[in-house]
């Protein structure tokens, strides 16, 4: 019984891994979700994670609404004519049950289980907190971060095993694969290994360590892929007709210049596509594909011009020969090659999400996720 126990494997999700993807339809989601049953995992989810889940919903609903307004504001102001929207689309309430139910039955199909409150006295958590003990910080915040670690360390006492604890908040629980230290010290106290919880950064790296190895991979799909003898989907086509979009969409046109996002808004175009090769194709177990790809480009970047931001920011004064107006734009050649994974439906191999997995251009080199491509 000891060696069964020995061999539990658990994953806990954070906040910010679901947040990320709230209808968990990305790439990374349908992988995980796909893969769990296989590799014989069990999920759990702190009963905390998805209360705050619920909230982070509800401030995302409420943000969309506002961006509405402001949008619908405007065209009013140059066109005369308002925007309407229906109205149970603004109804915020009834899109949070419908959310909450969408949750849970997420939480049910993949066989989690949700992690209840821990039970531990306000006068521990007061004597933390006052301390500054992690994941509290110094200035008191940290609560809920630290009510989904006093989870995990309930789970540690239930059944020996190693955790995966999956969350990108290094800051207050350790860059990983270790636990911030202070962490690692409470597992020593209550009798575990200091090795019993890794820290994995994203849903990306606990898939390529876990997952994406068990997953089949379809050599004669890869040779049809690349020859684009696939009646039902092009590889090329797909490249040329909407891979701009996907980079527009994501908003990676002001990387691609090694720019911060938040600086400037910047327009992707493909001038000439130098390049297509498929670096590998694996089988979900749902069935899905997922084709892996990279493709050559030349490309230009047009910069939107804003004065104050010229003005703030040395990293888009870089690209301009002088001082924008609101009218003014800025077009830079780019070439670079970009890694990225689509997932395909399995009978009709309709496109079921992308994501772009690596950049590598004139001015920078990105890299998003591990892009899988089969051993040479």
């Amino acid at each position: 019984m000891g060696k069964k126990q020995d061999l539990i494997m658990r994953i806990v999700l954070d906040t910010n891994i679901i947040c990320a993807d709230f209808l968990m339809k990305g790439n990374a989601f349908r992988i995980f979700l796909s893969g769990v049953p296989r590799v014989g995992v069990t999920v759990y989810i702190p009963e905390v994670v998805v209360d705050e889940v619920l909230n982070k919903y509800k401030q995302a609903l409420l943000e969309a609404v506002r961006s509405f307004d402001n949008v619908s504001k405007l065209w009013h102001r140059i066109t005369e004519n308002k925007l309407k929207l229906f109205e149970e689309a603004l109804d915020i309430e009834n899109q949070i049950s419908w959310y909450r139910e969408y949750l849970q039955e997420k939480i049910k199909n993949i066989g989690a289980k949700v992690v209840a409150y821990p039970d531990i006295s306000h006068k521990e958590m007061v004597r933390r907190s006052l301390e500054g003990k992690p994941p509290f910080r110094s200035d008191g915040k940290g609560y809920r971060d630290s009510i989904i670690w006093q989870s995990i360390l309930t789970l540690c006492s239930k059944d020996k095993g190693k955790i995966y604890f999956v969350t990108n908040n290094s800051r207050d629980f350790g860059e990983g694969p270790q636990l911030q230290n202070d962490l690692a010290q409470d597992l020593v106290r209550g009798g575990h290994p200091v090795d019993n919880v890794t820290v994995v950064s994203s849903l990306e790296k606990l898939n390529s360590e876990l997952i994406l190895p068990h997953l089949k991979r379809l050599d004669d799909m890869i040779d049809r892929f690349s020859r684009d003898a696939v009646s039902e989907f092009s590889l090329q086509g797909w490249v040329e007709s909407n891979l701009k979009d996907e980079l527009n969409d994501q908003e990676w046109g002001s990387s691609l210049l090694g720019i911060d996002p938040s600086h400037a808004h910047a327009r992707v175009r493909i001038n000439r596509i130098i390049s297509v090769e498929v670096d590998d194709v694996r089988q979900l177990q749902s069935g899905d594909i997922l084709l892996a790809a990279t493709t050559g480009l030349e490309m230009e970047v047009d910069i939107d011009g804003d004065p104050e931001k010229y003005y703030q920011y040395d990293d888009v004064q870089a690209f301009w020969g002088a001082e924008p107006t609101d009218n003014s734009s800025a077009l830079v050649p780019v070439t670079g090659k970009i890694a990225f994974t689509i997932m395909l439906e399995k009978k009709s191999l309709d496109v079921l999400s992308v994501e772009i997995d690596n950049i590598d251009s004139d001015f920078v080199t990105i890299q998003v996720n591990s892009h899988i491509r089969k051993p040479a």
